[in-house]
């Protein structure tokens, strides 16, 4: 995709590409999708720490009807407090737009190649040609050069 973009917009190319659109409802539909889908992802990737965090609080952990009102308050509370203080931060910080990019293309390409790649090899090296572990190493080498 980013390949298209600079072909179209050349150097003028910014990095949020939706900014060289021209104002339309299709830009504005893609705005409001990308922003949901940062929200929605946000709270997934951040459901471990939010875990960790409570227990160092001393949140009780339960989910679902186990759950009582002083558990469900503490744990709004602090993952309220906890996404403020990552707002904070971000805002803070000059430059956090680049540095995430920085760090979500490494952990990117860990998470979409090297992980998957690396977990197969190890559950199935026995089972495997030779010629395919080569292969499976070649594509991790490329994987870490590329990210």
């Amino acid at each position: 995709f980013s390949a298209l973009c600079y072909y179209a917009f050349g150097s003028a190319t910014q990095d949020n590409v939706l900014k060289n659109m021209a104002p339309s409802r299709l830009r504005d539909l893609a705005i409001v999708m990308v922003t949901a889908h940062v929200l929605f992802a946000f709270s997934i990737w951040l459901n471990p720490v939010f875990y960790l965090f409570e227990e160092t609080l001393g949140i009780e952990i339960a989910t679902g009807a186990q759950q009582t009102r002083t558990q469900v308050a503490g744990r709004v509370v602090s993952r309220t407090l906890f996404v403020g203080f990552v707002f904070l931060v971000a805002d803070a910080v000059p430059f956090f737009g680049d540095i995430m990019n920085i760090i979500g293309g490494g952990i990117g390409m860990g998470c979409i190649l090297l992980l998957p790649l690396g977990s197969y090899l190890k559950l199935n090296r026995e089972k495997l040609d030779n010629k395919v572990v080569v292969m499976i190493g070649v594509l991790m080498v490329f994987g870490v050069f590329i990210g």
